[in-house]
């Protein structure tokens, strides 16, 4: 079984031949001095720990002393022992431990009924064994136990995790893929740890906080998350079409607008729903209506290079920018057609938002001037 190192806990102890805490004398003054002992916890996992004791002498006048490691949770007043030879740089191993969970472990030496214990470690088992944490798909992470023993349909329903930057946090959800596989992603809330509108923060690295019973850790893994929040950054071009029964506007706007179209196949970045308006500054009853999704036009099946030509179709498409240069807004080109005679000339903003689980997520509205 493959054991993933956390951290190196060293606590260097030097026993002399006064009576420690623990010890215990015969009436024939036997006594032990280990010389340089020093204590090290190596390696920790989901149920077991290595150890590992080096000293420069044993000293004893009452014959070879037996070894034993005694171990217990924190909040336990009994000792379990296990009887090992401690040698010099021997390494040990404790197995069948709790996951997440704090324990005490101590040397022991013992000749006849005198014994001298040694200092006393502490450390905490993993709630789960890992080999690789990576990024997946955007604003999320993927935990994996290729080499590692364990089995995480048993925990992780009871894992808690969150992404944390500096006192904001927001709680992640775990799903279980596999016995051998976790993907963390949040649900809602992801834009609350960007800074506010107008400051826009296109990407921001977090951390990954693992949590289960005993066990906390603020820095599991760091994640580059991508801002939800949608933003239009130009306004490009303008075009009349002309129409059988009304000539058509068309406007191009480029920005961070999502997934292309509502096509995406991956629901991380798939809006539940649209929200655009075109609205004038001056004149609030001059405006488009709000076009949701475009499954909702005449026609979806129409080809999309139609639509951004001749077509007289009225809505909107988003058009993906190869090569996408951000992988959560694949989105970079908006498109939207409205009756020409439904906006005259004069000062605008385009007002673009979408839902996702409820969320309304809304970009900073957009200035721009029509002229025909």
């Amino acid at each position: 079984m493959m054991r993933i190192p956390l951290s190196i806990a060293i606590a260097v102890l030097f026993l002399s031949c006064d009576r420690s805490d623990g010890e215990t004398a015969d009436s024939s003054g036997t006594h032990i001095d280990i010389i340089g002992l020093a204590s090290t916890v190596e390696e920790i996992t989901a149920t077991s720990v290595a150890l590992q004791y080096t000293y420069t002498d044993v000293l004893t006048d009452g014959g070879s002393p037996n070894t034993e490691i005694w171990y217990k949770k924190l909040e336990d007043n009994e000792w379990s022992i296990l009887e090992v030879v401690l040698e010099n740089e021997t390494a040990l191993q404790i197995e069948g431990l709790d996951r997440a969970t704090s324990y005490l472990v101590k040397p022991v030496f013992r000749v006849n009924d005198f014994i001298r214990e040694g200092s006393e470690i502490a450390f905490t088992t993993l709630p789960i064994n890992y080999t690789f944490v990576r990024e997946g798909n955007p604003n999320s992470v993927w935990v994996t136990n290729i080499f590692a023993d364990d089995d995480y349909t048993e925990v992780g329903s009871v894992l808690t995790s969150f992404l944390k930057k500096d006192n904001d946090s927001i709680p992640l959800q775990i799903s279980v893929v596999s016995k051998d596989s976790l993907l963390l992603f949040p649900a809602i809330g992801l834009h609350t740890l960007f800074d506010p509108l107008p400051n826009y923060q296109e990407r921001l690295e977090v951390s990954v906080t693992l949590q289960l019973n005993d066990y906390y850790m603020d820095n599991f893994g760091t994640l580059e998350l991508y801002n939800p929040i949608p933003r239009i950054e130009t306004f490009s071009f303008q075009k009349v079409v002309d129409c059988d029964n009304s000539d058509k506007t068309k406007l191009l706007f480029q920005g961070l607008f999502w997934d292309a179209s509502l096509r995406a196949t991956i629901d991380f970045n798939k809006p539940d729903d649209y929200r655009i308006r075109i609205q004038n500054v001056e004149n609030t009853a001059l405006a488009t209506p709000i076009y949701g999704q475009m499954e909702e036009r005449s026609d979806p099946t129409l080809d999309v290079d139609a639509f951004l030509s001749n077509n007289c179709e009225e809505g909107f498409t988003i058009v993906e920018d190869a090569p996408v240069r951000n992988i959560f807004h694949r989105g970079s080109f908006l498109w939207i057609s409205f009756p020409t005679q439904l906006l005259p000339e004069g000062s605008y903003e385009l007002q673009f938002g979408l839902l996702k689980d409820g969320e309304l997520l809304e970009a900073e509205p957009f200035g721009f001037e029509l002229r025909y």
